[in-house]
């Protein structure tokens, strides 16, 4: 038979505890947002052109989450508004000039739509196409994208190739 001090019994007691009261908490959170559910919107902008990287054409696709306060119906953002924070960043701008990366783009686009609109996630994704110069000869070989994600929402990761 198993000898415990009172000390080893508080012990387990308290850890018995401790994971019961985490255990219920996890389980009312999935059954609050299975019964709740989430709402998402997504959108795209197609063949951009953008005089960033030696004029390239870009695709932009941002999908963003709802918090529990905005999921109704008359909470719901007009998409075109954060379409247009969007486009705001596509071309060369004094605080974003010719290089500036996809990666940097998205990420401030992100935290731009995030703080304007106070979405629970978000995730935005610039798409480059690839480029051709006159003489037939890629400098970039192949769409490439840079990814940017805010909260507890899938990371985008969509491939178009329209050319």
């Amino acid at each position: 038979m198993l000898k415990t001090t009172p000390y080893f019994s508080v012990l387990l007691l308290s850890l018995f505890l401790l994971t019961s009261s985490y255990t219920d908490q996890a389980n009312a959170n999935v059954e609050a947002i299975s019964s709740e559910g989430t709402q998402d919107f997504i959108f795209q902008i197609l063949d951009q052109k953008t005089n960033r990287q030696s004029n390239t054409e870009v695709n932009i696709f941002v999908k963003y989450r709802y918090s529990d306060e905005q999921n109704h119906h008359d909470h719901y953002v007009d998409y075109r508004k954060v379409r247009d924070i969007t486009l705001g960043y596509i071309q060369i701008s004094k605080e974003y000039p010719l290089n500036t990366t996809w990666e940097v783009l998205s990420k401030v686009i992100a935290k731009r739509i995030m703080a304007d609109f106070k979405f629970k996630a978000i995730s935005v994704q610039i798409q480059a196409h690839p480029r051709v110069l006159e003489d037939k000869k890629l400098t970039e070989p192949g769409y490439h994208s840079g990814i940017h994600t805010i909260g507890r929402i899938e990371p985008l990761s969509i491939v178009v190739t329209n050319k």
